[in-house]
């Protein structure tokens, strides 16, 4: 066998647009071809979407934003199918992608996005985790175009897109701690007072669409937080936080790439915040948020590749291609 360095192997522009399409046909073909759902949560999210579309004919359990079901129920109103809302999902997925290729202009980037087992894991899914990570990418961008234009209208975006984040998803709220404590660690003061107003301005309106739909602000919020302080405090039966399952650390630790371990061993300095950030986001979910649910951490994913692409796609002799002699 023959093996051949990264280095030496080019992506031309033909091989990546065959690989992305080839591989939306088969999201595709699978949802189509599908029979369950199996994502947690997601017989909430339906019994919600339906309610949102005249459809009350099981007693309603809400505690996630409303947000995500509410934008759902417009393509249900459509076409009243849920095979509409997991092409949404794809969709949203591909055009990450796209967001990916557009900021990094690396090909290596896009195809490492289009084969992490965590995308795969998750399309299809009926979950807000997918949206809720197209913003936090966007959160991401527009801070990184913010620090080389320093235009205050890009950072206020910045601050919007890492809100709307956490308002379509709880599954962001701990990141968008990690992100500000991280990336705001040697800004000032009143950077940071600028980012805090936007966020505060995207965060509302999940209130807002809790106001219009159940005629109380805050009561998905309350909901939440009450109902996730009676698991964490282990009196749910069905405790889904504190699983130390050997699949559990391996979908955290390889799930976002194989090949995550080589932005580590090939470290670049100038991209220490995304490391910091990377790892205490993997070290929340090892340590205190084990179920290893791929929704549960997506959130970071896209900013992941982008660091795994960042030294990746510099590094010569690591990932060998095999071909037959």
């Amino acid at each position: 066998r023959k093996l051949i360095m990264l280095k030496d192997f080019e992506i031309k522009r033909w091989h990546l647009i065959a690989c992305i399409s080839a591989i939306t046909l088969v999201m595709v073909i699978l949802i189509l071809a599908s029979t369950e759902i199996k994502t947690q949560d997601s017989d909430e999210y339906i019994t919600f979407i339906k309610y949102l579309i005249g459809i009350d004919n099981i007693k309603l359990f809400w505690i996630h934003s409303s947000i995500y079901p509410l934008i759902c129920s417009l393509f249900m109103r459509i076409y009243p199918s849920i095979k509409v809302i997991q092409l949404f999902g794809v969709a949203i997925l591909f055009l990450i992608g796209f967001m990916i290729w557009q900021f990094t202009k690396s090909k290596k980037a896009v195809l490492l996005w289009a084969f992490s087992p965590i995308v795969w894991m998750l399309a299809g899914s009926i979950t807000p985790a997918i949206p809720g990570a197209l913003l936090f990418l966007a959160a991401y961008i527009f801070l990184k175009k913010y620090e080389e234009k320093q235009n205050r209208n890009i950072l206020l975006l910045s601050g919007l897109m890492i809100w709307l984040s956490n308002a379509v998803t709880e599954a962001s709220w701990p990141y968008s701690l990690f992100f500000i404590l991280v990336f705001f660690y040697k800004k000032g003061f009143k950077e940071m007072l600028q980012f805090s107003v936007a966020a505060i301005i995207g965060f509302a309106t999940k209130l807002v669409a809790d106001y219009f739909i159940f005629g109380y602000a805050h009561f998905s919020l309350l909901r939440f937080i009450g109902a996730n302080f009676v698991v964490f405090i282990g009196q749910h039966s069905g405790n889904i936080i504190y699983q130390f399952y050997l699949r559990n650390i391996l979908i955290i630790i390889f799930g976002i790439s194989p090949l995550l371990f080589l932005a580590y061993k090939q470290y670049k300095k100038e991209l220490k915040a995304e490391y910091i950030f990377v790892s205490i986001s993997l070290l929340f979910m090892l340590i205190i948020y084990t179920s290893g649910m791929p929704h549960h951490f997506f959130s970071i994913v896209p900013i992941a590749i982008i660091l795994i692409s960042k030294v990746f796609s510099k590094a010569s002799g690591i990932l060998f291609l095999i071909l037959p002699p």
